[in-house]
């Protein structure tokens, strides 16, 4: 009977083996990849030794990257596409939408403390695309901050910038990034 346990056991302990090891190749975190608390991967300073190529949790590996490295975003729904720079990686987006006008947020990550309570947590917003759906709206508006790059059916685009980066992105956004950006802006046919 004893004994009986005891293969009981063993074999429990070989299946819950099998099972962290099925979970962990799953995650597919190989050596270069490091991750903090959240999950999220190491750049930059933080993980020199991060490759992009070798995450396989990076979605734009090579699906939607120019020979530059720039990623493309393209909104059908909103209609509108923005081509961004490789320094964008890991962005997302997030959409607010509104009876005068739609937002949506192009975040990036960042290792600011100062965005720990930002929403989504540690996503910094370098632009936001706001389309006025109400021409009167956009008439009493304060315009002096939105940069207009399009009217179509009678919405109008733009693109509005932040004026102070995150820590981390002080040294990585410039004047000429913003006009970059801001050039490759475009709406839909």
């Amino acid at each position: 009977m004893q004994r009986k346990k005891i293969y009981i056991i063993v074999f429990a302990v070989l299946i819950a083996a099998a099972i962290i090891s099925v979970i962990m190749i799953g995650r597919g975190d190989g050596p270069k990849v490091k991750r903090d608390k959240q999950g999220r991967p190491l750049i930059g300073v933080d993980n020199p030794d991060y490759d992009p190529k070798e995450d396989p949790d990076n979605p734009f590996k090579d699906d939607n990257k120019d020979e530059e490295g720039n990623y493309y975003y393209e909104n059908k729904d909103l209609g509108f596409s923005v081509t961004l720079p490789p320094e964008f990686i890991y962005f997302q987006t997030q959409r607010w939408n509104n009876s005068n006008y739609t937002d949506l947020e192009i975040l990036v990550p960042t290792n600011d403390p100062e965005y720990l309570k930002a929403t989504p947590p540690a996503y910094a917003k370098p632009l936001i695309i706001r389309i006025f759906k109400d021409m009167d709206y956009w008439a009493e508006e304060d315009q002096s901050q939105y940069v207009v790059f399009g009217e179509k059916n009678d919405k109008i685009y733009t693109i509005l910038f932040w004026d102070n980066p995150s820590r981390d992105w002080d040294d990585k956004w410039t004047d000429e990034m913003k006009v970059k950006v801001g050039n490759n802006v475009k709406l839909l046919k």
